[in-house]
Formats: C-alpha cells, structure tokens, sequence
C-alpha cells in the first residue's frame, strides 16, 4: 500500500525503492506490473529491472527472481531479455509447463516460431507421447515455415503413443 501511495503522489525515485521493498518480500505478477508503470512513470525502469536481475545472479537457482526479471524486462518493451528470463525460469523448474508455456507466449510475440518449437522439444523430451505439445510445437513449425519438422514431430507422437508412452 505505502509503494501504491507513492506511485499516486508521483514521488519518483521513492516510489521505485518502495516497490523494490515490497517485491522483495512478494513478487505477485499485479505488483511487478504496476511496480513497472511507477518506475516508467518516474523513468527509474533501469533501477527496478536491475535490482531483480541482480537478485536472479545472486540467487540462480532461485525461480521467483528469473520470473521477476522476466516480467519487468517485458513490461519495460525488452522482450527478448523476457526470453531469456523465460529460458532461465523454465530451467531452473522444468517440472512446471507453464514456465516453458510462458517462455513460448513470449518467443510467439516475437515470431520467434521455429524457436519456440525448439525449446518446446525439452518439454516433449519428458512426455514424447503428449498430443497436445506435439500439436504445439507442429504448430510452431508450420508457423515458422518449416513443414518437414512438423509432420516429423507429429509422426514421432504417434509412434511414442503406439508404444504406449502417452501421458494421461
């Protein structure tokens, strides 16, 4: 509430080192996004996106930083830095789909397509029979131009699923 109360009395630099305080302790994606338009608002973007990627190399195997940094580097129109936090969040917790969901969102806005199916490949590693991230990464290819490793990824979940690997 104190970093909201500062934002709305435009109290600048303040403001951002009281959404640093406040992240620090919770890092709920509401607050990193309004964190972002105070530190916008007060042209202090670089301070806050700093400060979470220094806490990210400080504490690497720590997920919830990569995810902060993620989201500050978007909201402050660095997408492919957000990429590159989205990889690192999904590395670092590989068990949860909706990090390498995340990553791949992003590498689409960019077109980044044939990308995306490539990452999507270490999901797919872990359930080779999954349809639905088979049908993602074809997807992908086709969307990328590269119809060839779409009917080949399809075909190999066919073939994983034949084999009694599906997931359910």
């Amino acid at each position: 509430e104190v970093a909201r109360a500062a934002s709305i009395e435009n109290a600048g630099a303040m403001s951002v080192t009281v959404w640093i305080e406040a992240l620090n302790r919770s890092t709920q994606r509401d607050w990193l996004r309004e964190a972002s338009r105070a530190a916008r608002k007060s042209g202090k973007s670089e301070v806050l996106v700093s400060f979470f990627e220094k806490q990210q190399a400080r504490s690497p195997r720590d997920v919830r930083w990569a995810v902060a940094a993620r989201e500050l580097r978007v909201a402050t129109d660095n997408l492919p830095g957000g990429i590159e936090m989205a990889r690192t969040a999904a590395s670092i917790r590989p068990e949860r789909k909706e990090l390498w969901d995340e990553a791949v969102e992003l590498m689409e806005r960019d077109q980044r397509f044939i990308e995306a199916a490539e990452f999507l490949e270490g999901w797919n590693v872990q359930r080779p029979a999954d349809p639905q991230v088979a049908a993602k990464r074809s997807e992908l290819y086709v969307r990328g131009g590269d119809t060839r490793k779409a009917l080949a990824v399809e075909r190999a979940a066919i073939a994983a699923f034949e084999q009694g690997e599906h997931t359910e």
